[in-house]
């Protein structure tokens, strides 16, 4: 359930003189809203302030991210579900969308970021936000909306809710820098866009270093299930990697199946067409839902800081939620079925 409220406003924003981005228009980046992907939510505040208000759940769908489970191959690697990560979704989130944007790396590099900067602040002087990857140095997106007297870049992210913070620019990945605005896919088109990236989705074994779908979850069971695989009560970087890892690719898992239930709910009234394989698309994913949300409120998937030596994360635990997701994989097969019965139809 979305728990944004009339709490979750924007503060602090009286000494950002230099920005014409109309942030009435849009929310705080805050986690736990059901909009845990962080690409997908901040695209959907770039748009929101461009006057587009397009829900997260048919963006996360149309950009493919409801359908794609992707996996590092060095384990639970926290940016196995960043859609920019691996099997990348962000061009065809661009492309059927009327947005358009330059992706620029600047990696450290003082050129590059200067480069990146004069670009930003060219488009936040016209009213128009940039999309950032670790601008807090974590590894999740948000959004350039204003700068300061001396060009230091401001952002809003899931750092500080509902605050605005400068960029520490030295520790960005890349932005995202809207170019142009084009004309949009049709909403048909858009909505085999969905179908057609699910079916690729599912059905890719490898990406890159990354597992996909099927395979991913096989890779999943495997090293969940493989005791010598994964020793969750070190210390090392690699080990609270993995066990944050873990959760928040499960987090996105659940997070993805909400949002590719409620489309199929509301395509199926647009596309009556389809109206029975999309009814049974969203009650498979609602049934996935049951089974992986437990897991979650129960605290047997959990984060590194509830993993320790008085809660310890147990085989058994690692087992249960091994066997669950064997049982979402089951009713993934069923879907695809549904799936490219869509993708070879035509209306």
């Amino acid at each position: 359930m979305n728990t944004l409220n009339k709490t979750h406003e924007f503060r602090g924003l009286d000494f950002i003189k230099n920005s014409a981005v109309p942030l009435h228009n849009t929310s705080p980046l805050i986690f736990g809203t059901d909009e845990e992907n962080s690409f997908i939510a901040s695209y959907k505040r770039l748009l929101e302030i461009s006057g587009e208000k397009i829900p997260y759940w048919y963006l996360s769908a149309v950009s493919g991210a409801a359908f794609r489970l992707q996996i590092h191959c060095n384990s639970w690697r926290m940016n196995s579900p960043d859609i920019l990560s691996g099997f990348s979704l962000t061009n065809f989130l661009f492309n059927a969308f009327s947005i358009d944007c330059e992706c620029v790396w600047v990696c450290s590099d003082p050129q590059k970021i200067k480069i990146a900067r004069e670009k930003i602040i060219d488009n936040i002087k016209r009213g128009i936000p940039s999309i950032g990857l670790s601008m807090d140095g974590k590894d999740f997106h948000g959004i350039v909306i204003g700068y300061t007297a001396r060009d230091k870049l401001l952002a809003i992210d899931y750092s500080i809710p509902c605050m605005p913070h400068a960029v520490a620019e030295k520790l960005v990945w890349c932005y995202h820098i809207p170019t142009q605005k084009k004309q949009p896919l049709s909403k048909y088109e858009q909505f085999k866009q969905a179908f057609s990236l699910a079916e690729k989705l599912y059905t890719t074994e490898r990406f890159q270093t990354y597992h996909l779908g099927f395979n991913a979850y096989d890779y999943w069971y495997d090293t969940l299930t493989n005791p010598s695989h994964h020793d969750p009560y070190k210390n090392d970087w690699l080990t609270i990697e993995r066990n944050n890892g873990n959760h928040w690719i499960f987090v996105n898992l659940i997070d993805s199946k909400k949002a590719a239930a409620v489309f199929c709910e509301n395509m199926a009234n647009d596309f009556t067409e389809f109206y029975d394989e999309l009814n049974i698309l969203a009650q498979l994913y609602r049934n996935m839902i049951d089974i992986l949300q437990p897991l979650i409120d129960k605290r047997v998937v959990r984060p590194n800081k509830d993993i320790n030596p008085a809660r310890p994360w147990t085989k058994h635990e690692r087992r249960k939620q091994a066997l669950k997701l064997m049982e979402v994989k089951e009713l993934e097969h069923a879907a695809l079925k549904f799936i490219q019965k869509i993708n070879t139809t035509t209306i």
